[in-house]
Order: C-alpha cells, then sequence, then structure tokens
C-alpha cells in the first residue's frame, strides 16, 4: 500500500472524527410523524429538564407518533459537554445498568379525529441511573439501529458542590437601563480549583433558549473558592417582552387571539388574529409560561391521549419582507430554535409574514425572532426590550479540572426576575 494512499485514509479517518466530536446535539426530531416532545422534571410540566445527581427526580421524555402502529422504537444516553458535543466517555462511564434501552412504554390516542401514539420515557428506571453530572442528549432511534434516527432530546445533571447565588439588578450602563437586565452572581465552591479561569466555565441561559447562552464569563474577582461575577456590561442580557400567548385547550369556543376555527377531516384549522410588531410599544405585564408550552384539553381528562390536532396559521403585518435576513416563530413550540420547519414565508400580496404549524391542543408561548444573514438572532425587532420584563435565568457551573476526562456541573440555581 502505497504512503500517499495510507495518509489519504488516515487524512479521511481523522476529518470523520473531527466531524463526529465537533457534531452539536440539541432537542431535534427527524421524521415528520414525530410531534409534540416534552422534556421536563418528573411531576411538573412546565418546569427545566434538570435534576440533582445525588437526588430522587427523573427525567421525563414524552412524544406522539402520528401513526398508529406501535414501532420498535430504542434508546440511549450521550454524555456531552458543555457546548452539547459529545464527551467522548464510554457509556460505561456514566452508566450504571443497560446502555440501550427498548421504549416500551406508550398510549393510543382517544377520542380524537388525528390518530396518534403517545410515547414516554422516565430516566432513570430500572435499566440504568446516571453516575456522571454534565449535560446529556437522549437518542431515540428505530429498529434497534441508530441511523435510523427518530429524534435526540437534551436534559442536564448537576451536583451540589457550588452554591450560586444570584440577583436580578438594574443595568448601570445607561443607554441599556430601560432594555436590558443585570445578572450578578457569586460562586461558592466546596471543591478545590486549582485554575479559575481555566477550569470553571458558567453558562446562563435566559428562558432555557440556548441560541443565546452567554458562555463567556470569566470571574472579576477571587478569594479563597469564591469566585464574584459582577460585571456592568458582560453580565447584560436584553429584557425582551412578555411571551405571546395561544390558547387552543378547545375548538368549540374561539379564545382570545383566535379569529376562526374550522374543521376539515381530520383536521382542526385554527386562523389566529394578526400579531402586530411591538417594538416601540410601552411595556406590559400579561402572566406568561417564558416560551414554554403544555397540552391541555378542555373537554376531556388525559390530554397525553385526549388532546387533538390542529393546523394553527400565525401572521404578523410588515411593510415589506426583510433583505438582509429571515423572521422566525419562536419559543418551545419550535423548541427553541431558528430552523426551517420555523421560518416565516412573506405573502407580498397581504404583506405580511406567515407560518402553518401542526400543535397539539394545549397553552403555547412564543414570539418572533430574526436572524440576519450572519446567523445573529435578534428579537427586539419584532418584540422590544424592557428592564421590567419577567425572566428565567438557569445558571449552570461546569468544572473540568487537570487530568479530569469531562465537564462535570458542580452548580446549578435558577433566578426569575420577578421571585428572586
Amino acid at each position: 500500500m502505497s504512503k500517499i494512499y495510507i495518509i489519504f485514509i488516515l487524512s479521511i479517518f481523522i476529518l470523520k472524527s473531527y466531524a463526529q466530536e465537533s457534531h452539536i446535539y440539541e432537542n431535534k426530531l427527524y421524521s415528520e410523524n414525530i410531534k409534540t416532545l416534552q422534556v421536563y422534571k418528573e411531576g411538573w410540566e412546565l418546569s427545566y429538564p434538570v435534576i440533582n445527581l445525588n437526588g430522587n427526580s427523573k427525567i421525563v421524555i414524552a412524544f406522539d407518533d402520528l401513526t398508529k402502529d406501535v414501532k420498535d422504537y430504542s434508546y440511549k444516553l450521550i454524555h456531552c459537554n458543555s457546548n452539547w458535543e459529545s464527551s467522548e466517555m464510554s457509556e460505561a462511564e456514566y452508566i450504571d445498568g443497560f446502555s440501550d434501552n427498548v421504549l416500551d412504554k406508550y398510549e393510543y390516542s382517544f377520542n380524537t379525529f388525528v390518530e396518534y401514539t403517545h410515547y414516554k420515557i422516565t430516566i432513570p428506571n430500572d435499566d440504568f441511573s446516571i453516575t456522571k453530572s454534565g449535560n446529556y442528549i437522549v437518542k431515540i432511534y428505530e429498529n434497534f439501529n441508530e441511523e435510523e434516527l427518530v429524534l435526540t432530546a437534551r436534559f442536564i445533571v448537576f451536583e451540589s458542590r457550588c452554591d450560586v447565588n444570584a440577583t436580578f439588578r438594574k443595568a448601570t450602563i445607561v443607554d441599556k437601563m430601560k432594555s436590558h437586565q443585570k445578572i450578578d452572581f457569586k460562586l461558592s465552591s466546596s471543591i478545590n480549583i486549582d485554575n479559575p479561569f481555566n477550569d470553571v466555565k458558567v453558562v446562563v441561559v435566559q428562558n432555557n433558549n440556548w441560541q443565546i447562552a452567554n458562555k463567556d464569563l470569566k470571574p472579576l474577582f477571587i478569594k479563597d473558592n469564591e469566585l464574584e461575577y459582577t460585571y456592568d456590561l458582560e453580565n447584560l442580557y436584553p429584557g425582551g417582552s412578555e411571551f405571546r400567548y395561544l390558547n387552543i385547550k378547545s375548538f368549540r369556543y374561539k379564545a382570545e387571539m383566535i379569529d376562526e376555527i374550522k374543521f376539515e377531516k381530520p383536521y382542526h384549522h385554527v386562523n389566529l388574529l394578526k400579531d402586530e410588531p411591538r417594538p416601540f410599544k410601552i411595556y406590559f405585564y400579561n402572566q406568561d409560561i417564558n416560551g414554554k408550552f403544555v397540552p391541555d384539553v378542555r373537554e376531556w381528562d388525559n390530554a397525553a391521549t385526549e388532546a387533538d390536532y390542529a393546523y394553527v396559521y400565525f401572521r404578523l403585518p410588515y411593510n415589506a419582507p426583510f433583505l438582509n435576513g429571515d423572521l422566525y416563530l419562536f419559543g418551545g413550540l419550535t423548541y427553541n430554535k431558528t430552523s426551517n420547519e420555523s421560518k416565516m414565508v412573506y405573502n407580498f400580496e397581504k404583506k405580511e409574514y406567515q407560518l402553518k404549524l401542526l400543535l397539539k391542543q394545549g397553552v403555547y408561548n412564543y414570539n418572533y425572532a430574526f436572524v440576519d444573514k450572519n446567523k445573529n438572532i435578534d428579537f427586539s425587532i419584532i418584540e422590544g426590550n424592557h428592564y421590567e420584563t419577567e425572566n428565567d435565568y438557569l445558571i449552570f457551573v461546569y468544572h473540568k479540572g487537570f487530568g479530569d476526562r469531562y465537564e462535570k456541573i458542580i452548580g446549578y440555581t435558577l433566578l426569575n426576575t420577578l421571585n428572586q
């Protein structure tokens, strides 16, 4: 075998390995039949998917398959670093028990025009437990073949080895006072951190929106094992506006913001009233669920299997389409990301952006995100920014010391700007 051929083969292997290592996992559906992915802490559907390694809480992953036939679904866990890339640890290092498991908990829909099968996983369970903290991905696939990927879902496991004391304050920079929120915090660790600037990484996530997560904060002051993050600029976050609200728990009456409900078997069609851009409107408080959604149905008891599906039509008037970027519908209903499925289409005749989504009955929060040609995301163009807006901030403390094989999450806190 020639040296050139060997070098070529090695180059392909290295490039392939690098591509695998740099792949960022996310909440993503790989089949058009899969809908309504939910990931939450057991007992509360509106909770964030974060549990303590040494606690008794469990993660629930639920979704619908819009086919009536039961599929041979399996699942496995992947341990990730703080950037949601595989940590490259072997499964035996972070799982005690079986690494590949059959998804055998399912129910058929009942009293619905759109038939589906509802699947549910609880983690950990009788088949395995988790032994390491960190970011995790659940991969669900069909026919015991990981290449037949159905979906991926994120959740997080933390350790209580670092106290996180966080406070919401008004911005001190004059031109940011009315639009931004300042999140100050201190870390107090029970473990020795040799090099805080290199060994510790703090990630701050507003309303579970990882697309705009702040991952670059370094401690401003260090005293013993206490790290202080009290910057004037680096820890500022656009306040945004309260999320828009959609209620489709019933098709028998028109809730707020619904213009018309029609039925064309097997789907209901829900036309919404036109949304309004609000970048210059004064702040108005309305109680929201910070971008989340929860399936619910007014007429029945079990939303998991008795809530139906409908096509929902969103409309946002705008005088002309954006030339330097695209507009997206954003929130839990689009899994907090911008994608082809969530991209609005401009109707030149009606001078408005439009989008049709197939949604399960329930309550939804959403807003509009502009993404420019450089992939920068901006909510202020349509939604505006207000420092008074009620927001959740999830703060994760990652630690990877010299010789460690993975990033532990040694601390976590959830700060709400109204209930700090």
